[in-house]
């Protein structure tokens, strides 16, 4: 029963516990908030997929009874030479319909990925098809584009805005958020990310 006011976080490294920052679920709460006693279990694994999540939240045994669940994942879904755009946001679409299909009542909340377009090449992705894929995918979870996401009960992209410099005309990661590299926020990042949560959660009548 506990656990009830309570909820989830889905997601990857850019949420996860990382070297030189603290996951994002620790910024969420304010002190009190934590006083009121909601609980947040972080499910967020560096190097995750959708599909992975996917598989983490159905061996979760808080699943069915939490209220809340974040989901910010797909970064490691954009390698253009693997898959398509269009199964990876119905991936994303099947992940939503499970967390629905275990319980009925919680809010889902669905953020979009932050900023990474200058990390594509870092890893030796094609950036053109790698960002084309991450607007794809963020549009898809604000309910823009041809395959937009449905049932989430609220749809983020503050964070991701806040997080972003232009770069060629494309949303990279800008450099007072980077944590060493061009794809991991900062705490300073991480605050931003964890804010946007908390208003989303408050305006669900969650916090």
């Amino acid at each position: 029963a506990f656990f009830r006011r309570g909820g989830i976080m889905l997601g990857d490294s850019t949420t996860a516990d990382f070297p030189a920052t603290v996951p994002v679920a620790s910024l969420v709460y304010s002190e009190t908030d934590r006083v009121k006693g909601n609980p947040i279990e972080s499910l967020a694994d560096g190097g995750d997929t959708i599909a992975q999540q996917k598989t983490l939240w159905q061996s979760n045994n808080q699943r069915k009874s939490v209220a809340w669940v974040t989901i910010q994942v797909g970064l490691n879904n954009m390698n253009p030479a693997s898959s398509s755009t269009a199964a990876t946001i119905a991936e994303y679409q099947d992940l939503v319909d499970t967390i629905r299909a275990d319980n009925a009542t919680c809010k889902i909340i669905g953020l979009t990925m932050t900023p990474a377009y200058e990390n594509w090449t870092d890893i030796g992705w094609t950036p053109a098809g790698a960002q084309a894929r991450w607007v794809a995918l963020n549009d898809a979870i604000m309910g823009r584009g041809a395959s937009p996401i449905t049932g989430l009960d609220a749809s983020v992209e503050s964070h991701t805005l806040a997080l972003s410099m232009d770069v060629s005309g494309n949303a990279a990661l800008a450099v007072a958020y980077q944590n060493g590299d061009h794809i991991h926020t900062n705490t300073a990042g991480r605050t931003i990310n964890a804010a946007a949560i908390r208003t989303a959660l408050v305006s669900l009548g969650l916090v």
